[in-house]
């Protein structure tokens, strides 16, 4: 099992963060992965891709919803298995919107 933390921003003013590289020394692995929320508010989603500088798309929660981050709650999403991960806001940001992003790897490393 392996464990990551990370911090993810979304400067004033923008609608993305910066990438978060989410392979580690075994690849792709599944992954349950915290995120703990600053005061937001806008809507912020997560957006996940095969890789950094890959295609993004929105992160499903499996029942055909965007998975949508709440303003100063910690929030789980277990099963995740993308290479990278992002954060896109609905507008600009009305301040440095900082996210604390914590994960370990669930599935057993390959061999």
């Amino acid at each position: 099992m392996s464990w990551r933390k990370g911090i993810l921003t979304i400067l004033n003013g923008e609608t993305e963060s910066e990438e978060l590289d989410l392979t580690d020394r075994n690849a792709k692995r599944e992954k349950n992965i915290t995120f703990i929320c600053p005061t937001l508010a806008e809507v912020v989603k997560v957006y996940v891709a095969g890789a950094i500088g890959g295609t993004y798309r929105p992160l499903n929660d499996g029942f055909g919803n965007n998975v949508t981050l709440l303003s100063e709650q910690a929030q789980v999403q277990s099963g995740i298995s993308a290479g990278a991960m992002k954060l896109v806001a609905s507008v600009g940001v009305g301040a440095d919107r900082v996210f604390t992003i914590s994960g370990v790897a669930v599935t057993p490393a390959a061999r």
